[in-house]
């Protein structure tokens, strides 16, 4: 969760500095179109100073530098909370997750070899084998 959160971070960033103009998925659109037929391999710091490219700003390198020489993940509470979010201890205590996987499972038969419904799943809590 606390990898996903980095960009979210980012995309928290990138809509504040450009009013809402911008996100992280034009960012990621640019770099498909850019760089999905590379055989290249970048680094860490090679891919974040990429997206600053296409963001015109120092937002991705900036959040490498915070995050790629620690230990431990920062705490993303404050982050969750500036965007009203709670995390809560319960696992599902209104039984919405569970309706929310019957629903997909009924609607996509065949879901465990999408890997998108792999993770639908997996964010309410479920596993495919």
């Amino acid at each position: 969760m606390e990898r996903r959160t980095v960009f979210l971070q980012a995309d928290i960033a990138l809509r504040q500095q450009s009013n809402g103009k911008v996100g992280l998925n034009d960012i990621l659109l640019k770099l498909n179109h850019c760089c999905i037929n590379s055989s290249e391999v970048w680094t860490g710091l090679e891919l974040a100073t990429q997206l600053d490219q296409f963001a015109g700003k120092n937002i991705f390198t900036s959040l490498y530098h915070s995050y790629a020489t620690g230990y431990t993940f920062p705490d993303f509470r404050k982050t969750y909370a500036e965007l009203g979010i709670t995390i809560s201890q319960e696992k599902d205590p209104s039984g919405k997750k569970q309706r929310l996987f019957e629903l997909v499972k009924g609607s996509l038969s065949d879901c465990s070899r999408l890997n998108c419904c792999r993770t639908i799943y997996q964010n309410i809590g479920h596993t495919i084998s």
